[in-house]
């Protein structure tokens, strides 16, 4: 049956376009996909030339899934499957990977939760079943839960002690930026989540409801051979249960808070960190590749301010990070103290003259064949095209085909970039900082604890000093 499907599937996606005909990014992106009958959409490139693979699977499953109370449960799952499976232990699970120049990777985000695994091109077989072993063969064992939950503390830099007397944790800067930037949905939340409420029966349920083939993209991107690769899809993946998929509730519309953050640093470190944020669109929005083109006018235009002319940051920069039906365009960079107000000055004269004055045509087209060729030497990286093919799978699922980045890009042009900029922008963006706190400020924290200790020990001090009279 599998090499029935193997020939089939060969006929059908074989190039229509002659190499001739191929621009040098499509032939570069040239895809093929099938869905096959449990409903497991497959992704996989060919790629003479390279000899690492790659394989990720990706669960429609991520953040905007969850209120903000249970925000931490797909983070959670993933950490429990990467503990271990029935078949490999933590170490050796890790190991198998590790003694063959590979790496394991995973992360949850906005709408997904991701697995890579990454190793020599002589070993596709063992990426595969381990990849397999990993998201069908899960242990749930007690003590992976609590030191899955141990690993999310320590990556948000919180506590499982929810008597804490100095309140709920505070979100890193970036995550306070993005609740804002996107209020109205499930990704606003004013405080971190804590992963020490969840149960393990709960965990399971979220497993066996969302880790199903119709509501996963396996993505298989290397040196391999085709037949073999197909072969072994089917005799693992393939033969995951047929179960309905999922259903996901609907994004709403969101309305961004451009309030600024300002987020306090250690007492005694002098670097501050400087953030501008502005609304973004998703890798499927027809206007993505307008928003690339401003993150990247942007982010010349800070540089050559910011550090080149004032020398006011390290590395001043701008990018678009998006999603599929998500994105946030982020200019940032690292100063100190002193030259915060400057810096953060600085950062909006530039933006309201981009608002003022847009971006000149002749830039628009600069950057425009800088990005195609920046966008053909990424794809060299196993993990750049994984990234490029997560973003968008749907559209891949859909019509079999990558969209034509460079044919995209192509059709962009001035007028309508910087109407873009006039009529979604807004006239003030979010700022958000991260520094020191103020001497008032300093004093009156070491002030206020001084009381909370005297407050705590002055009873203990009066027993014992009773106890010396007696």
């Amino acid at each position: 049956m599998i090499r029935i499907l193997v020939c089939f599937f060969g006929i059908l996606m074989a190039p229509a376009l002659s190499a001739e005909s191929r621009s040098m990014s499509d032939k570069l992106m040239q895809v093929k996909s099938f869905t096959a009958d449990n409903g497991l959409h497959v992704i996989f490139h060919h790629r003479d030339d390279s000899d690492t693979f790659t394989a990720q699977l990706v669960v429609n499953l991520g953040l905007q899934d969850f209120s903000c109370k249970d925000r931490q449960a797909p983070h959670l799952l993933e950490h429990m499957l990467l503990e271990g499976t029935t078949r490999f232990d933590r170490k050796t699970l890790r190991q198998r990977i590790r003694n063959l120049g590979g790496k394991t990777k995973a992360y949850t985000r906005e709408e997904s939760t991701y697995y890579t695994i990454s190793l020599h091109s002589d070993y596709p077989d063992i990426a595969l079943d381990t990849l397999h072993s990993v998201i069908s063969e899960p242990r749930f064992n007690k003590q992976d839960f609590i030191t899955s939950k141990q690993i999310i503390h320590a990556e948000q830099g919180s506590n499982s002690n929810s008597t804490s007397p100095f309140g709920k944790p505070i979100p890193v800067l970036t995550e306070m930026a993005k609740a804002q930037l996107f209020k109205g949905t499930e990704l606003y939340c004013d405080n971190l989540s804590s992963p020490d409420h969840l149960r393990l029966d709960y965990i399971k349920a979220l497993y066996r409801d969302h880790y199903v083939a119709s509501n996963m993209t396996l993505i298989v991107i290397g040196h391999f051979d085709e037949q073999a690769i197909l072969e072994l899809i089917g005799s693992r993946f393939m033969a995951l249960p047929m179960l309905p998929e999922p259903k996901h509730n609907p994004i709403p519309r969101w309305q961004p808070d451009y309030a600024t953050i300002n987020a306090r640093n250690a007492l005694f470190n002098p670097e501050a960190n400087l953030h501008l944020y502005l609304p973004g669109v998703g890798s499927t929005d027809p206007l993505a590749d307008y928003y690339e083109i401003i993150a990247e006018y942007f982010s010349e235009q800070l540089y050559y301010e910011v550090r080149g002319a004032k020398g006011l940051g390290y590395t001043p920069r701008a990018h678009l990070d998006n999603t599929t039906r998500y994105g946030y365009i982020e200019a940032t960079t690292k100063t100190t103290s002193r030259w915060l107000p400057e810096a953060q000055q600085s950062f909006v004269d530039l933006y309201q003259q981009l608002q003022k004055k847009g971006i000149p045509e002749k830039d628009v087209e600069r950057i425009k064949a800088k990005l195609v060729l920046e966008f053909e030497s990424k794809q060299r990286d196993h993990d750049e095209l994984a990234s490029i093919y997560r973003r968008n799978r749907f559209q891949i699922r859909e019509t079999g085909k990558m969209p034509d980045f460079v044919a995209n890009i192509k059709q962009v042009n001035a007028g309508k970039l910087n109407q873009v900029i006039a009529t979604r922008f807004p006239p003030n963006p979010l700022i958000a900082t991260h520094v020191r706190p103020s001497l008032y400020l300093t004093v009156l924290q070491f002030v206020l604890i001084s009381m909370v200790v005297t407050a705590m020990i002055w009873p203990l001090l009066r027993r014992l000093r009773k106890r010396n009279q007696s």
